[in-house]
């Protein structure tokens, strides 16, 4: 009995050591302080790490049937003086964005106290018919893209140039969610 309690307790204090990252979901209305670049809300993730980091990602668009579409993700990190922009991407497709919000995760892949994010979007034509499927990261200030396309049916990845300077550990964790991905 003794080494069970033991064992328990080991365990315990090692997940302890351990950060993890907690994700908060609120109603949109909840973060309408922040200045996002978009003139529409698509939806919010809070994820951080408690006493470390805490992040706000926004994703949000422009104006209904602009063309052509375009989409943003900020990430914005708690500051002493308040919420500020860490990172800002834009998207731009001549036919439709589509955000698959049920498709994310985060993690902190390399124990570095801050929260890794990847969030999986879509390109179509103007039928809805998808063109390509894309892993958009979010690392620091930086963002990182895993592609595939319709036209080779989704065999062939494609990585953007910085790719590779991601660690290892990283690299891994992005990877097993990508294979996994069912992209059509």
């Amino acid at each position: 009995m003794k080494s069970i309690i033991l064992l328990l307790m080991l365990l315990t204090g090692s997940a302890a050591t351990h950060a993890q990252v907690s994700v908060i979901t609120r109603a949109a209305e909840a973060y309408s302080h922040f200045k996002f670049r978009g003139a529409r809300l698509l939806n919010v993730n809070e994820a951080g790490i408690e006493g470390r980091e805490e992040n706000v990602f926004i994703f949000s668009k422009a104006t209904k049937g602009a063309q052509p579409d375009t989409m943003y993700l900020q990430r914005y990190s708690r500051e002493k003086s308040g919420w500020t922009v860490k990172a800002d991407t834009m998207l731009v497709h001549a036919g439709v964005i589509m955000n698959w919000d049920a498709r994310k995760g985060f993690f902190d892949g390399d124990a570095d106290g801050s929260v890794d994010a990847y969030f999986i979007y879509s390109l179509t034509d103007a039928d809805l018919k998808q063109q390509s499927v894309h892993l958009l990261f979010s690392k620091g200030t930086a963002f990182y893209t895993v592609s595939a396309f319709a036209a080779d049916g989704y065999s062939k990845s494609r990585y953007s140039k910085n790719f590779d300077s991601l660690p290892p550990a990283v690299k891994k964790k992005l990877m097993e969610a990508w294979e996994r991905l069912d992209k059509e």
